[in-house]
């Protein structure tokens, strides 16, 4: 577990039943602190989720299931709520290389090789953790996942951040992808 300067005791808590926790002395946010837990995770497959709550532990079995037999790399936890705007516009703008719904959701299981390798990007995590994944190779897929109303904390998302910071994502995101495609079709043989 990574804990990114929380202010409750998520940290302590996970320590108590067992988590490793690796604790960041300032807070790198989201992106970052996932980068930081795959390149220290050890495990043939890796599961993120968020710590408010909303994640139902017990999906994580039907999570792992298609790494497990071999049919995936990434497997996406495909919310059964309605998505924000924003989120729906970056996944549709990802399901140009990558079909799937859910690009923006915390709850996924990752095959370790592939974890490892990443560099997350973007300023989130909703829809450059597709893309990354699948430029290094990743076959993606979802599973349905149900939402329990948050638990534990306040959402730091209000709908002016989320907005700003998807704006910003999509930004980044379109360049990157512009910028992979054009590498991509440099390499293609020309006729």
């Amino acid at each position: 577990m990574v804990d990114d300067c929380s202010t409750d005791d998520t940290g302590l808590l996970s320590e108590q039943v067992g988590a490793t926790v690796i604790r960041n002395s300032t807070r790198i946010g989201i992106v970052k602190s996932l980068t930081r837990g795959f390149e220290i995770a050890t495990g043939e497959i890796i599961v993120t989720l968020d710590a408010d709550g909303q994640h139902d532990p017990s999906d994580i079995a039907a999570l792992v299931r298609p790494i497990i037999d071999g049919e995936a790399d990434v497997v996406l936890g495909r919310r059964n709520c309605g998505l924000p705007f924003s989120e729906r516009v970056l996944s549709r703008i990802v399901n140009i290389h990558v079909k799937c719904f859910d690009t923006g959701s915390g709850f996924r299981a990752v095959r370790g090789k592939v974890a490892r390798k990443m560099r997350l990007w973007g300023a989130c995590t909703c829809g450059s953790f597709v893309l990354e994944a699948y430029e290094h190779g990743a076959r993606v897929t979802e599973v349905p996942i149900t939402i329990q109303p948050r638990r534990y904390g306040r959402s730091h998302w209000s709908r002016v951040s989320r907005g700003l910071t998807h704006t910003r994502q999509l930004l980044i995101m379109t360049r990157h992808m512009l910028t992979y495609d054009a590498i991509r079709y440099m390499r293609l043989p020309q006729d």
